[in-house]
């Protein structure tokens, strides 16, 4: 008899009729019907309670079956979206050093394209079967593919693309960005952060040209749910949304303001900052609120490559701030009063991150920091001011954090790095536990899934600000606990449950937070392999320091010197054995957290207000200037 490694359910909603033969799906719905084989799957197929559920079965596999699960049960939501919803894609023309042409014919069915200034040759398209093409009424220059079937629908826009591009040095990219959504559902304008997943990979223009999508596309569909799928296998909910990314030209980026649509990153016109001085230093201010908020559309400034080039003097070495795997970041200066880049290196700094352009990991995380950061304000995330998308060329620009981040002064030594003293340690921890608990407290909850030290940067103050939300994830919906998706983290930050399955909760960001504050009191690295066997790996080696009372004294980081308070340290220790637990129902919420945390600040602060009162008394009764304690 056959054992079942596992399985996974899918409701069909009321109007919509689900038959299964031979690996067979067929769905009919309102607006049609679909039919995909799945016979190349080892996987079963069966109709449950009558119609209302679908049950597919894996026998006999390892992660691949539960991968090829996830790929089945997704392609079936598809269909379904397709037979009841639709779908529609988007795109826009990009005027590079001439205009485009292009014809709709063939009862909506082709598209032929040429340039004004006098081509001969005409770049006839063919849809495919079932996808129609239209003009939009209310956007200058964007079609409109509308289908049933996702694929047919995204491979079409593919072909448009392929088929436009005239001189790599004339136009360089012909499409404005394209983004899929239920086309009856919510408009293009709706909140990102809803009930279901934004697409992680759009269908770019470069990447589908140069092949470079399609290669890694087969890859994603087996290792992906459907809250991160590429663009053939992906969840066509009715508020799922994709950033419209600008692709223009120097000459163009500022001008392209002016036809900016519903869901396109929003810029300023050049007249705009010209006139308004200060204008993005306020927009940015007036995205302060205490307890943050989502935007429904970014807020952010289309930069083109020539002026960020020169804003870092043409990202020489000494403007170098940094480097990862993403690329390179740069410090640059705008002037204050026309925010055009300064010459000098005097006005407004920012940060300049650069995408490694052969980094197709850094494109994703590129347009998901764009995704996420584009709409998300909070006194403790990051400020992400704008972005480039140019001749391939893919930059970020951010508020700089004068302090640098956590990591380096935790652990590297110097003069530019003093000891951070208990009650700056407990700021910073409460600072960065109140951007993780906005996060997780959103409608759609955020998961940031990279939680670490070098990931939180402090501002001149020491205010802790989350950066770097190229892996973060929209949460489980609905009664899901957890999202299945690939395997991506730091060493000794992840969380078990997270690595030993792809299961990816909530609270696998609190177990990254645990980590941290287990740095911050031991100021020990949480991956060492230059300790003595034994102690690596920070958690392993702390636990039983943090299990018995008597013994946080030996864990606390030498470099504090004894000044803490050793009830609030305890009481530290106590919540980051709370957090690194190997269960995530074990470990406390965010809020909880942020909660813990103000206890102890709050103690700690009564604590010296009692020394100070004690010294001034002390120093009254013996008529003496009082002392700090």
């Amino acid at each position: 008899m056959k054992t079942i490694l596992s399985s996974q359910t899918t409701e069909i909603p009321g109007g919509v009729t689900v038959k299964v033969k031979a690996k067979i799906v067929e769905v009919e719905g309102p607006r049609g019907k679909l039919t995909r084989s799945f016979k190349h799957l080892n996987l079963d197929f069966e109709l449950m309670e009558g119609g209302k559920k679908l049950k597919v079965d894996a026998w006999f596999g390892s992660r691949k079956s539960m991968a090829a699960i996830r790929t089945a049960i997704s392609h079936v939501q598809n269909l379904i979206t397709g037979v009841t919803k639709g779908y529609r894609y988007k795109m826009r023309f990009v005027y590079a050093h001439f205009p485009i042409n292009a014809s709709i014919t063939n009862s909506s069915t082709s598209i032929e394209i040429r340039n004004f200034l006098g081509e001969k040759k005409v770049r006839k398209v063919d849809m495919l079967d079932g996808v129609s093409i239209v003009r939009s009424e209310k956007v200058k220059d964007e079609l409109i593919l509308d289908g049933n079937d996702i694929e047919l629908v995204s491979r079409s826009a593919a072909l448009i693309n392929q088929k436009c591009h005239v001189k790599n040095k004339d136009i360089r990219k012909f499409l404005d960005g394209i983004y899929t959504q239920a086309a009856y559902g919510r408009s293009h304008g709706a909140p990102y952060l809803s009930s279901s997943s934004a697409i992680d990979v759009p269908l770019s223009p470069f990447w589908v040209s140069s092949g470079q999508y399609r290669g890694g596309e087969q890859k994603r569909k087996t290792e992906d749910e459907a809250a991160g799928q590429s663009m053939g296998n992906c969840l066509g909910s009715s508020d799922q949304f994709v950033t419209q990314f600008s692709t223009s030209s120097a000459s163009t980026a500022k001008a392209s303001s002016s036809t900016a649509t519903t869901g396109k990153l929003s810029s300023f016109s050049s007249s705009s900052f010209e006139q308004s001085r200060g204008s993005l230093v306020r927009s940015i201010e007036d995205l302060s609120f205490p307890d943050g908020r989502i935007l429904d559309e970014p807020n952010l400034q289309i930069f083109s490559f020539a002026e960020l080039r020169s804003a870092t003097k043409n990202f020489k070495p000494v403007a170098l701030l940094g480097e990862g795997g993403f690329g390179k970041v740069y410090r640059g200066w705008f002037e204050d009063r026309t925010l055009n880049s300064s010459k000098n290196a005097v006005g407004m700094v920012v940060a300049v991150k650069k995408l490694n352009s052969e980094s197709m990991q850094g494109f994703e995380q590129w347009q998901s920091e764009v995704n996420f950061l584009g709409r998300l304000s909070h006194p403790n995330l990051v400020k992400l001011l704008g972005y480039c998308m140019e001749d391939n060329e893919l930059l970020l620009v951010y508020e700089v954090m004068p302090k640098g981040s956590l990591e380096n002064h935790l652990f590297r030594r110097g003069t530019a790095f003093e000891p951070l003293s208990w009650n700056l340690r407990l700021k910073i921890a409460i600072g960065a536990a109140q951007g993780l608990a906005f996060l997780h407290s959103s409608d759609k909850q955020i998961i940031y899934r990279d939680f670490k030290a070098s990931n939180i940067l402090l501002d001149a103050n020491f205010t802790a600000k989350l950066s770097d939300f190229g892996l973060a994830k929209n949460g489980p919906s609905g009664s899901n606990s957890h999202i299945t998706t690939r395997i991506i983290g730091t060493n000794g930050y992840t969380a078990p449950e997270y690595v030993a399955t792809g299961h990816l909760y909530v609270k696998s960001d609190v177990y990254g937070f645990g980590v941290v504050l287990l740095e911050m009191l031991s100021g020990q690295r949480a991956l060492d392999l230059n300790r003595p066997k034994g102690q690596h790996n920070l958690v392993d080696w702390a636990k039983p320091f943090l299990l018995d009372k008597r013994k946080v004294v030996r864990l606390m980081d030498p470099r504090l010197e004894g000044q803490y308070p050793s009830e609030g340290a305890l009481q530290a220790a106590q919540l980051t054995l709370r957090c690194i637990a190997g269960k995530p129902k074990n470990r406390p919420s965010m809020n909880e957290v942020v909660q813990i945390l103000e206890e102890i600040e709050a103690k700690n602060r009564r604590s010296r207000e009692a020394k100070v009162a004690l010294n001034q008394h002390k120093a009254r009764s013996h008529g003496k200037a009082p002392m700090n304690p």
